[in-house]
């Protein structure tokens, strides 16, 4: 077997988040031992020979660092395919060598620009909405080609976002009649988005007449450097998660509490997509919308609507026993349990 490390981060103009991820291919823990093993003086027995070392306190002080840094340690794991831990932390951005802070040119506010977002997919819609109101700009949506075809007949856009696969019709072709015409944006800068390779569209994107295309997801760095090529700013503004759920639960609950709860559904969450992806979830379409019932609930108990309506659509397939499009719903709640964590780590900031 072995053992893979992976980091991946978002940077923001303050902070950068990371996570670094430690894969393993071992024995894995059982699922009553997930939460255990975070305890103090907590150490598994090994079988086959193998010896016990340590004393079980280097997760407990571990997740304790993790959580102080305003982060957190999360585990996932199964017998006999092995573990994943998980470390989440927002980092500040480091000080310069000579120890003073790094001074950054005054500059004005990024000037608003006017952005039409053309997307089918509700989640990824509604949170590249968030990020560019949170960055100060006015925002329209459209659900697929022709929605965003009317929008865009009714008034000028500084930028469009078109996603290139869409029912009704795609967004090359929208594309194409958007340059075809005369209408208010058919000069306007339009970056392609797609789930797939840039290579496959990028010869037929370009004749179409898109300025650029990026692949989904994209992520907050790449989108303030998208919207500074064309408002011609390198500075934007700091985005921001607004959550009213979430801050009313920290204020009733505590912030310790609502942490330990978010955790868990993260949690739960993972495990729904790994039984979804293994299979064994969907052998028993009656067991599967109980479980994504169970995970609808807790999303909306925490004010998560985009993963609310997902897996509210999941389980009315589920249990009408309709057609399920497997790898489309595990993307989808990916970026759902992404886009909680954020809002999550949001919330549960120190003040």
């Amino acid at each position: 077997g072995g053992v893979t490390l992976k980091a991946t981060g978002i940077h923001g103009r303050e902070t950068s988040s990371l996570t670094f991820a430690v894969m393993d291919t071992g024995a894995g823990i059982p699922p009553e031992d997930h939460e255990r093993i975070f305890e103090g003086f907590v150490a598994l027995a090994h079988g086959s020979g193998r010896h016990s070392r340590g004393d079980g306190l280097g997760l407990s002080i571990s997740r304790k660092i993790a959580r102080q840094l305003g982060g957190d340690i999360v585990l996932d794991s199964e017998i006999g395919k092995g573990s994943t831990f998980m470390l989440n932390v927002p980092l500040k951005r480091a000080a310069h060598p000579d120890g003073q802070p790094e001074r950054r040119p005054a500059t004005a506010r990024a000037p608003s620009c006017n952005v039409l977002i053309v997307e089918d997919n509700d989640i990824n819609r509604r949170v590249l909405e968030d990020m560019l109101v949170g960055l100060g700009h006015d925002v329209d949506v459209a659900e697929n080609g022709a929605e965003g075809l009317e929008r865009a007949a009714s008034k000028p856009f500084d930028i469009i976002f078109m996603d290139i696969s869409m029912p009704v019709m795609g967004g090359i072709e929208a594309t194409r009649r958007l340059r075809g015409d005369d209408g208010p944006n058919g000069q306007t800068h339009i970056v392609g988005l797609t789930a797939h390779g840039r290579e496959e569209y990028r010869t037929e994107a370009e004749q179409a007449g898109m300025n650029r295309f990026h692949t989904k997801p994209i992520r907050l760095d790449a989108l303030q450097r998208i919207i500074s090529d064309v408002a011609d700013t390198a500075h934007l503004p700091k985005i921001t998660i607004h959550n009213d759920v979430l801050k009313e639960l920290a204020e009733v609950l505590g912030r310790e509490k609502l942490r330990g709860i978010c955790d868990r559904f993260l949690l739960e969450l993972q495990t729904l997509v790994g039984d979804m992806r293994g299979g064994t979830l969907l052998e028993n379409l009656p067991v599967a919308a109980e479980a994504v019932h169970k995970a609808k609930g807790a999303a909306a108990m925490l004010g998560q609507t985009d993963l609310e309506k997902l897996l509210s659509r999941l389980e009315k397939q589920a249990r009408t026993g309709d057609q399920i499009d497997l790898d489309q719903y595990l993307s989808l709640i990916s970026d759902g349990a992404e886009s909680a964590r954020a809002a999550f780590a949001a919330a549960l900031q120190n003040d």
